[in-house]
């Protein structure tokens, strides 16, 4: 018995089996939910590709390096890096959807997940009280929110929902800093010649402690397997996923499906 949101559904659209199986839609995504994820790691061409990669490797390395998912050591950072970024996709979807317009509106692409790093990197700023590093983050978004507005088929409602996304994150996950006074203390900091130049001028010159976000990271998993119990619907993505890649077509009926509900 295969669950019900991984049956085939009807579709016309010009784009191929691989993307239709993939892509968000908020009537396709009402039933296969994994399509909230899925669409953040599809591009409509090359150019859209290389053009969210340019910016993607234009942020700091500090935000993975540093995202302290543990709070401990600048170089754990990247599970906290990840979990902004995938935030950042669904919240950019979620704000799509929200902001109404057309139904059959498909979204795919990176720029949410983007846009949830520059969310992390701006609660991360603001907790090191580093005025500059705000501004520049408020600077890259106005950007983002241009480029939005002057060009057809980019919506803002994925950009500004990802920074939102990737707020929370930061705010709920996120490490917390505090001055260092003693010598003692500063020795058990990450500033230090190891550390990368840009992180420790973002950081400041008299050090910080890096300590715990509000709810430890770990957690993240712990509700996620209790909504997998009461969401059943949940449990069935990793399967989704797979038949998606197994045999493109088969969740959105532009092929046969094999499978029997």
């Amino acid at each position: 018995m295969v669950a019900k949101y991984t049956r085939p559904i009807a579709v016309a659209s010009t784009a191929g089996p691989f993307t239709m199986d993939f892509v968000h839609q908020k009537m396709l995504t009402r039933h296969q939910p994994h399509r909230y994820l899925t669409s953040g790691f599809l591009h409509s061409s090359l150019l859209h590709l290389i053009l969210n990669m340019s910016f993607l490797t234009r942020l700091p390395q500090w935000i993975e390096n540093n995202g302290g998912s543990d709070g401990r050591g600048w170089f754990t950072g990247w599970p906290l890096y990840t979990v902004a970024y995938l935030g950042g996709i669904v919240g950019g979807n979620w704000a799509v959807d929200s902001a109404g317009g057309m139904v059959g509106r498909m979204c795919l692409g990176a720029s949410g997940g983007i846009c949830g790093l520059q969310g992390l990197r701006l609660v991360m700023a603001s907790r090191l009280e580093n005025g500059g590093e705000v501004r520049t983050v408020l600077k890259d978004m106005l950007v983002w929110v241009l480029v939005g507005s002057l060009l057809d088929g980019v919506s803002n409602a994925a950009h500004i929902g990802g920074l939102l996304g990737g707020v929370v994150v930061g705010m709920v996950f996120g490490p917390t800093y505090s001055s260092v006074s003693s010598y003692a203390a500063r020795r058990n900091t990450v500033v230090g010649n190891e550390v990368p130049m840009d992180y420790r001028r973002v950081m400041g010159g008299g050090g910080k402690y890096v300590g715990g976000g509000m709810v430890p990271l770990k957690y993240l998993g712990v509700l996620g397997a209790l909504l997998c119990v009461y969401r059943p619907v949940l449990r069935s993505i990793p399967m989704a996923v797979w038949t998606g890649l197994k045999k493109p077509g088969v969740l959105s009926g532009m092929v046969t499906s094999v499978v029997v509900p």
